[in-house]
C-alpha cells in the first residue's frame, strides 16, 4: 500500500464526502476530481501506480485503469470534467479528514468543497487479486480545502460514460493513459 499526497486538484463530486452512499451491502464515501496534467504531482501518482503493480501482480494484462483520460478520442465522459486532465474516484470507508489550509475542519454546511474549487487530497493505493480480478483501490485519507474554482460547466464536457479498457499487453505503462469504466464496483 502506498501513499500519495496530491496538491491543486479540482473536485469534480463530492456529494457523498460528508454522507456516505450505499454500495451493495456497504457504505462509502466518495470524492471524484479532476488532475490537470500539468499537475507537479502527476508523475509522482503513476509512479506510484506502477510501483503497486509491479508489486503485487506479474503483469497489468487485465488491469482496470482507474485514470479516465478527458483527452481520449470515444471516452464519452458524465459528471464535471475538464479537458486536459484525468479523472480519479477515491472512496473511503471511513470519513475522511476534510480541513482547510489552517487545519479547521470544514462541514458541509460550510459549502466550500463543491465542484471546481482546488484541494489537496491524500490518499492510499492498494493492488490485489480477487478471484482473478485486478484491482486498484484508492482510499480517501483526507482533502483540504484551497480555494474556490470555476463554476461547474465551464470548460467542461458531459455526455454519458463510455466503455473502459483493460490491458492485454504487458506493457505496465500503457494503462495509464488508457480509458477506464465507471469503477463503482471495485470497492
Amino acid at each position: 500500500m502506498i501513499e500519495v499526497k496530491m496538491n491543486n486538484v479540482i473536485v469534480c463530486d463530492a456529494q457523498y464526502l460528508f454522507t456516505p452512499a450505499a454500495y451493495y451491502d456497504d457504505v462509502k464515501y466518495k470524492l471524484e476530481i479532476n488532475i490537470p496534467k500539468d499537475n507537479k504531482d502527476l508523475p509522482k501518482l503513476k509512479a506510484a501506480l506502477v510501483k503497486e503493480i509491479r508489486a503485487n501482480f506479474s503483469s497489468a494484462v487485465g488491469l482496470t485503469n482507474p485514470l479516465i483520460d478527458c483527452d481520449k478520442p470515444g471516452v464519452s465522459l458524465s459528471y464535471w470534467f475538464q479537458k486536459n486532465s484525468y479523472r480519479l474516484m477515491l472512496k473511503s470507508k471511513y470519513q475522511p479528514r476534510v480541513t482547510t489550509l489552517a487545519g479547521k475542519r470544514i462541514a458541509e454546511t460550510d459549502n466550500l468543497i463543491v465542484p471546481g474549487c482546488l484541494v489537496n487530497v491524500s490518499f492510499k493505493i492498494q493492488a490485489y487479486n480477487i478471484d482473478g480480478n485486478k484491482i486498484i483501490s484508492r482510499y480517501l485519507n483526507s482533502v483540504t480545502y484551497v480555494k474556490a474554482g470555476q463554476q461547474a460547466g465551464q470548460s467542461a464536457v458531459t455526455g454519458s460514460l463510455g466503455t473502459g479498457a483493460t490491458l492485454n499487453s504487458t506493457d505496465e505503462l500503457s494503462w495509464i493513459t488508457s480509458p477506464a469504466p465507471d469503477d463503482d464496483f471495485l470497492y
